[in-house]
């Protein structure tokens, strides 16, 4: 699939159902209104400064100028839970940094038509269009132990080595271009779906499994919202919880401050969660 095509489509959709992004925004904390959640955020330019108009933090703004306030809030982060939020699940949270590279395709006789697996050099390659992507060399990173980019190019380099040890002469890798980033994921890499206190959700912890898992994640948890029921065969249980059958009805009141998301357990789930 695209991912970044797949986004953008999404992305139009949801402005024609009228949604609206905001870009560049950093959320700082939430509070707790009697009207709803009011979410306090720093705006950031390109550059990734924290722009002097923001700071330090103002509460979200509509278009007629009025601070506005959410009945439902959806956290999907991309590394960890927020520790201001103080909940037991933000410490259950590791990193894992990943790497890929993608260059255009010189051998085009050679080159894969379906995905590949390495299993003695642990890397990955699937063919996109006119490029190659060789993905792997991941890697738990301390939540508390800053990056250090040099030793990136490490890595880099021995995904360079293996595409070229795997499909010699296939890539055009002068060309190449190099991505990092890291995801989260819990212990037992099943994703966290559900909600944390009244009005407080969360979808995330996916590892790389976010794509296979994304749009079944999005309606399960679209369905929790709107408290239907229904539509999956299995729900798992938080970290070290017993597996338990969902109630009916889902609680209207907060929860307790120790309770833990919901976590979704089988693949079943997603994939009834696709196609219902």
């Amino acid at each position: 699939g695209n991912p970044r095509l797949t986004a953008q489509l999404m992305r139009e959709a949801a402005e024609r159902l009228g949604a609206s992004f905001h870009f560049g925004a950093q959320l700082k904390w939430l509070e707790r209104k009697a009207e709803g959640w009011q979410l306090h955020m720093t705006a950031q330019d390109d550059m990734g400064k924290t722009s002097t108009a923001f700071a330090p933090t103002q509460p979200a703004w509509d278009a007629h100028g009025d601070q506005q306030t959410f009945d439902h809030v959806v956290l999907c982060t991309q590394r960890f839970l927020p520790e201001w939020l103080k909940h037991p699940l933000a410490q259950q949270f590791r990193q894992l940094r990943a790497y890929s590279i993608s260059a255009p395709i010189r051998d085009y006789d050679r080159a894969p038509r379906h995905g590949l697996f390495c299993e003695r050099r642990q890397m990955s390659v699937a063919r996109l269009g006119h490029r190659i992507r060789a993905a792997g060399a991941m890697r738990l990173e301390p939540r508390d132990q800053a990056h250090d980019p040099a030793s990136d190019q490490k890595v880099f380099d021995q995904l360079y080595a293996s595409l070229d040890a795997l499909l010699p002469g296939v890539a055009q890798t002068k060309q190449a271009q190099q991505w990092t980033g890291v995801v989260s994921l819990l212990p037992d890499g099943l994703p966290a779906i559900g909600q944390l206190e009244t009005g407080l959700w969360v979808n995330m912890g996916h590892g790389m499994s976010g794509w296979s898992t994304g749009a079944g994640s999005a309606r399960l948890l679209a369905d929790k919202l709107l408290g239907k029921t229904g539509r999956t065969t299995y729900l798992g249980a938080p970290p070290g919880k017993a597996p338990a059958t969902p109630p009916a009805h889902p609680a209207s009141t907060a929860a307790e401050p120790t309770a833990q998301a919901t976590m979704v357990g089988a693949s079943s789930a997603f994939n009834a969660a696709c196609h219902m």
